[in-house]
């Protein structure tokens, strides 16, 4: 499984407190960190950070909500921040990463 941020914030922190849980670096088509792509990681499973549903319907045939976390006093964006659960992809990763460039 790969995890799959939306922004650079939630991946620098998966990476930053994650590496203590043994988590594996996130990936994020945001800002530069879409330049350190998905490696060889196929994405055949991905834990998606505070990407909505209709996002993740092009790329992968299932995604099951796990659970939203925020925090009232966060910004706006960060309040309410969904977890999906995505499987089954249409194409790996390598194929579509190329194309999420700049889509955050």
């Amino acid at each position: 499984a790969v995890i799959l941020a939306a922004n650079y914030g939630e991946a620098g922190a998966i990476d930053y407190y994650g590496s203590k849980l043994g988590l594996p670096n996130a990936i994020s088509p945001a800002g530069t960190y879409w330049f350190f792509g998905p490696g060889t990681k196929p994405g055949d499973v991905a834990i998606t950070l505070g990407i909505e549903e209709e996002s993740l319907k092009p790329f992968f045939r299932e995604a099951t909500l796990v659970k939203t976390v925020g925090n009232p006093w966060s910004v706006g964006e960060e309040r309410k921040v969904p977890i999906f659960i995505a499987r089954n992809p249409y194409k790996t990763l390598q194929e579509v990463w190329p194309s999420l460039a700049g889509r955050n």
